[in-house]
Parts: structure tokens; C-alpha cells; sequence
């Protein structure tokens, strides 16, 4: 049912203050009458009213002072006078006190409900005027955050400050207790959690998702935004997991670029004093960024694969030769200042050339991946392993002395010892061995020495008759 019009009625007479009133009551308005005009301001001050009609004369002040009241406390009210005698002056000075119209006694029924219309629909045109103009203003904020979030996105190379940077911006621009930015594993085809909000950086690194028969499965295999105003109301999607849901509405979109979907976003429990779903216009807003998102991670990935081929062998992964040599120096460096230990390991494949001239090369690389993969599974998450040469690796150790460095030289010897390695015929094995060399760094000793010092020890392996661990402390 539709509000009534509230009209201020400030009127000293008392007689044309009772006919005005009920005039005004009978064309359905409601109506709060006054003989003063502090008593109107007041009643003001704890209501909203859509009209006011003043006396010029009234006992305690000027009827358009009244109004300069009125208006400061609620400024879209539509303000009306009343004269006796009406005149130029009134007619200017009533306008200058942003007066709509005036009413001239003695009243004319027709005359008031003219006024009052009229004066309602001006009112009516300035506040959808203004909503129109603060909805614009919001628009136009809003477009400028995206611009800014885009430019900002667009500027980070690294994926896992990239990832971060998108979910905390996006929780900040449509405020939610929980968000998760997903992409798809280029090795098993699992969606991945890289950044989250509401989820432990434990639980988010654990948790993989399989593409088939879930939400964000279906969004990515779809290409398109998923939004649910109330989870309850959807029986497939109830069944999943609604636990997981506080306000029972969320958000998934995919990250697609170049028409390639490389994952998803998802958002919910959004926090707000008003509506606690999303909108459409939520879901068009976070369109566009995400549509920025996609592209920005697309060049992230693109720039990390050049930033890793400038760094890695081609053939095993691990770091190339001049990264190598990168690294040792800026841990040797790191020693000299601030003390600790640091140890090298040299490996050498024995045989390799007669297994290469045998098999082909084809298997030798094959042979040369796998030796990567055994080093990758030994090392810490600290150690640099590199190919140094064609059948050469190198592995640094921070902080670590000669004889934590042969034990792990011992553990990777055993481990290719044991691998079975790919023969001619389809299922035949190759057993291929490791000649170590271990070197520890002293102080003041040079890149060339340090190095020079594991390739002795690793000589002396050979000398030994291959597939031993020599060290040289």
C-alpha cells in the first residue's frame, strides 16, 4: 500500500488552519497542522514530510524563514505559501526561498489540489533526478576502481602475487567473508586453489578439485557465470554442499582468455548491511574484472614460461649452466657475510656415452629426465640442482657442511643405482650409476676453486671405480 503524501500545514488562524486541514484531509493527505512556526521545525526535525504550506505572517516568525528551516533539515520539501496579498514582492521573495508556489486566501479547492500536484510531481522529478545522479556517481566510482584494479593487475608478472593481489582486491570492491581463485593443472586436469579468502594456506595447497560432476567443473566446462541468489531453491546444487554456504548465495565465473578457460573464481557469503545476495549488477561488474583477471594471468604464465626458459635446460628442467652459476655466487657472497655453511655436489653419469651410443638419444634424454626427477624428490625446497654439462649435475647446498652434503650425494647414488632406466625393447630395463663428487666451501675461496675442489672429488670417484661418493671437506 502506497505511503500518503505528508503535508506541514503552518497556519495561525485558526479557523482557515481547521478549513485548510480538512480540505487537504479529504483529498487523502496526511496532515500535521501548527499555529507556530518553531513547533513545524521541530515536528521537522523527527519526520520526513513532502510538503510544507506556511503563512507568510505567522506570530513567532517570517513563514519563508520557516521554510530556510524546513529546507536545511530536509532539502527536497516542496514548499507553499499562503498570502492574503499577493504581489510581485511576494511572488520574488518567495521564489528566492526556493518557494514551489503560493495559495492565496481565501481558499480555492481546485486551486490547492492544482498547486499540491503539481508541486508533488516537481518533487518527485528532483529526487529520481538525484537518485539518477548519486546512481551515476556510484557507476562512475565503480568504473574507476575496475580501471585501476585492471591497470594494477596488469602490471604484476609474478602468478602467486598476481593470484593474491585479484582475490583481495575482489573481496575489498564487493565485500564477502570467503573467495577462491582456481586454475586448471596442465599435468592431471584438476582445478587448484591459488589464492583464497575464509581458507587456511594448508587446507587451500591440500584441496584438488575434479572438473567433473562439481560446480566449478561445470562453470569451466560451460564458459559461463553461475549466480545463485538462494542454494536452497536449487535441488542439484543443495545437494553438493550447502553447508559450505552462509547466506546461501555465491558467485562462479570463469577465468577464460583467448577462448581458453583456464579456471574459476568463486565468491560468497557477501557481507553487507542491506542485501546479503548478489545481483546481477554484482555479476556484471565482476565480470569485467575478471575478464581483466584472465588476461592478466595469461601473461604471468606466459612471462613466467620465457622466465623459466631463460633459467632451465630444456631437456631435464632443472636450472641451466649460467643460472647455476648465478646462484653459487649469491650464496658463496651470502657465506662471506653473514657465516654458515655451504657444500657442492658434482655428479657425473658413468657410461653415459656407450648407454646414449646404444640406446639412441632419444632414451638418453629420457635417462638425463629421470636423473632430474630423482634429484627434485632428494632435494630440499632450498637446493639448486642444475645440469652443468652433458651428462654433468650440479647441486648447491646452503647450509649445509661436507658431511650433510654426503649423505644426500649417498641417498641420490642409491636411488639411480636402483632405477630401472628404459631399454630397447618395450619393457627391458637399464641399470645406469653415479660417480659424486662433495666439496665444502671454505672462507675466501673462489667460485673456480670451490668448483674446481668437487670435480676433484669427483675424479677420485671415478678413479675409484664409479658409482662412489668422495668428498672433499
Amino acid at each position: 500500500m502506497k505511503e500518503k503524501t505528508k503535508i506541514l500545514l503552518v497556519e495561525d488562524e485558526k479557523v482557515a488552519r481547521e478549513t485548510l486541514k480538512l480540505i487537504l484531509v479529504d483529498e487523502g493527505y496526511d496532515v500535521s497542522a501548527f499555529e507556530l512556526g518553531y513547533q513545524a521545525v521541530d515536528k521537522a526535525r523527527l519526520n520526513f514530510f513532502n510538503i510544507a504550506i506556511l503563512d507568510l505572517n505567522l506570530p513567532d516568525m517570517d513563514g519563508l524563514e520557516v521554510l530556510q528551516q524546513l529546507k536545511r533539515i530536509t532539502p527536497d520539501i516542496c514548499g507553499i505559501v499562503i498570502t492574503a496579498y499577493p504581489s510581485v514582492r511576494t511572488t520574488v521573495e518567495a521564489i528566492e526561498t526556493e518557494a514551489y508556489d503560493y495559495i492565496i486566501k481565501p481558499y480555492k479547492v481546485e486551486q490547492i489540489k492544482s498547486v499540491i500536484r503539481k508541486g508533488l510531481d516537481k518533487q518527485e522529478l528532483i529526487i529520481e533526478n538525484r537518485k539518477l545522479l548519486e546512481k551515476l556517481k556510484i557507476e562512475k566510482d565503480k568504473l574507476e576502481q575496475i580501471l585501476i584494479i585492471g591497470k594494477s593487475m596488469s602490471a604484476i608478472l609474478n602468478l602467486e602475487d598476481l593470484v593474491n593481489f585479484i582475490v583481495r582486491k575482489i573481496v575489498e570492491f564487493i565485500p564477502a567473508e570467503k573467495a577462491s581463485l582456481l586454475l586448471v593443472d596442465e599435468k592431471t586436469g584438476d582445478l587448484m586453489i591459488k589464492a583464497s579468502k575464509g581458507l587456511t594456506k594448508a587446507a587451500a595447497k591440500e584441496i584438488k578439485i575434479k572438473i567433473d560432476n562439481t560446480i566449478s567443473g561445470m562453470v569451466i566446462q560451460q564458459g559461463k557465470p553461475l549466480l545463485v541468489e538462494n542454494i536452497e531453491k536449487n535441488n542439484y546444487l543443495r545437494s553438493k554442499s550447502l553447508s559450505k554456504y552462509k547466506t546461501k548465495s555465491f558467485l562462479s565465473l570463469p577465468l577464460q582468455a583467448k577462448d581458453k578457460v583456464m579456471g574459476v573464481f568463486n565468491i560468497t557469503d557477501k557481507i553487507s548491511s542491506t542485501i546479503d545476495i548478489f545481483t546481477e549488477d554484482d555479476l556484471k561488474v565482476l565480470s569485467v574484472i575478471i575478464h581483466q583477471a584472465a588476461v592478466a594471468i595469461e601473461n604471468a604464465k606466459l612471462y613466467e614460461k620465457a622466465t623459466c626458459l631463460a633459467i632451465t635446460d630444456s631437456v631435464t628442467g632443472l636450472f641451466n649452466h649460467r643460472y647455476f652459476h648465478e646462484r653459487l655466487s649469491q650464496e658463496m657472497d651470502r657465506v662471506e657475510r653473514y657465516a654458515g655453511d655451504l657444500s657442492l655436489i658434482m655428479f657425473d653419469v658413468d657410461l653415459f656415452k656407450e648407454y646414449n651410443d646404444t640406446y639412441g638419444h632419444l632414451l638418453g634424454d629420457k635417462a638425463l629426465k629421470d636423473m632430474a626427477d630423482i634429484f627434485r624428490d632428494s632435494n630440499r625446497k632450498v637446493d639448486i640442482s642444475a645440469r652443468y654439462g652433458g651428462e654433468e649435475f650440479m647441486i648447491i647446498l646452503p647450509e649445509t657442511n661436507a658431511k650433510g652434503a654426503q649423505v644426500l650425494a649417498e641417498k641420490i647414488r642409491r636411488a639411480v643405482e636402483s632405477h630401472p632406466f628404459a631399454g630397447k625393447k618395450s619393457g627391458a630395463q637399464v641399470r645406469l650409476t653415479v660417480s659424486v663428487g662433495v666439496a665444502e666451501y671454505a672462507k675466501k675461496m673462489t667460485k673456480e676453486k670451490f668448483i674446481d675442489k668437487a670435480d676433484k672429488a669427483l675424479y677420485k670417484a671415478k678413479r675409484m671405480g664409479k658409482n662412489k661418493v668422495c668428498v672433499l671437506a
